[in-house]
């Protein structure tokens, strides 16, 4: 999708989890900041735009179904608290979440999960070297 003028930061993030529901790496990569910051529900944590493009692209090797899906956004500044879910056919990857996102008019920021679930997503899906745990990423 292309956008004339100014996006605002909704449009910056749906757009990205447009791109990542469709497995374009291009848009996705467009459309993230070169210090993107994933965090998952157990609260680990990694950053760098082509680090995380690489555990996503090992994620939707695994889980090649895997979907985001976004029903609310509220938004306020940079920051936006997204209600929705993830779908896939593996019960381990499908679950009801919220997601924290930062975000302007041109990038993602940081895209962090919470889930009454908590998955230890990098762990299965990164090398170790690119993993920050929570004592240490602080």
């Amino acid at each position: 999708m292309r956008v004339w003028g100014r996006q605002s930061d909704i449009e910056t993030l749906q757009n990205w989890v447009a791109a990542l529901n469709a497995r374009d790496f291009a848009a996705m990569a467009d459309a993230m900041a070169t210090d993107f910051r994933f965090i998952d529900s157990s609260g680990d944590e990694m950053v760098g735009r082509e680090q995380c493009l690489a555990m996503l692209a090992t994620l939707f090797e695994k889980a090649p179904d895997h979907k985001v899906q976004i029903d609310r956004i509220a938004h306020r500044g940079d920051d936006m608290l997204i209600s929705g879910l993830t779908s896939a056919s593996h019960p381990k990857h499908a679950t009801s979440t919220h997601f924290v996102a930062q975000a302007d008019h041109r990038h993602v920021k940081s895209w962090q999960s919470f889930s009454d679930r908590p998955t230890h997503t990098l762990q299965h899906f990164s090398s170790a070297d690119n993993l920050q745990s929570p004592a240490t990423s602080r």
